[in-house]
C-alpha cells in the first residue's frame, strides 16, 4: 500500500519529491546566478556609458546595488519556497533572518560609506554599491546549493 508521506512519496520516474525540490532550488540558484552575472555587466555597460554624466556618487552606487538586487531577490524566493509545503525546513529561517539582516547591513553600511568618502570616484562607488548585497547573496547561495 502506498505511503500518503512526502518523505516516502515518489513522482512517475521513481525518485522522491525531497530530491525534486532540492533539483528546483539548485534550478533557481543557477538562474540566480546567471542573473547576478548579467546584472553586474548591464551595470557595469551602464557605468561606462553614463560615466562623468550622473553627477551625484548615490546615483553610481544605487546603479551597483541595481545590478545585483535581482539575483538576490531571486536567491531569496528560492530559499522561501523551501519554507513552504507539507515538510519545511525548520533551519531556513534563520538563513532567511540571517540574509534579510547582512543584507539590510551591507546597504546601510556602503551607503554610509558612500556619503562619507573623499574621494570621488564613479567606480568605486559602484562598487560600494554592488558589494552590497553580495554578503547577504552568498548566505543565501551557501544554504540552497
Amino acid at each position: 500500500r502506498p505511503s500518503t508521506s512526502l518523505r516516502y512519496a515518489r513522482d512517475e520516474r521513481g525518485q522522491s519529491f525531497r530530491g525534486s525540490r532540492k533539483r528546483g532550488q539548485v534550478a533557481g540558484v543557477t538562474f540566480s546566478i546567471w542573473a547576478g552575472v548579467s546584472g553586474v555587466l548591464a551595470g557595469a555597460l551602464a557605468l561606462a556609458c553614463f560615466r562623468g554624466r550622473l553627477g551625484n556618487p548615490e546615483r553610481y552606487w544605487l546603479v551597483g546595488l541595481l545590478a545585483v538586487a535581482p539575483a538576490w531577490v531571486i536567491a531569496l524566493t528560492v530559499l522561501l519556497r523551501g519554507l513552504s509545503g507539507e515538510d519545511p525546513d525548520k533551519s531556513l529561517k534563520a538563513f532567511l533572518a540571517a540574509s534579510s539582516a547582512c543584507a539590510l547591513l551591507g546597504v546601510i553600511v556602503t551607503e554610509f560609506c558612500v556619503r562619507r568618502l573623499e574621494v570621488r570616484s564613479p567606480v568605486l562607488h559602484w562598487l560600494l554599491g554592488a558589494a552590497a548585497l553580495m554578503p547577504s547573496w552568498g548566505i543565501i547561495l551557501w544554504r540552497v546549493w
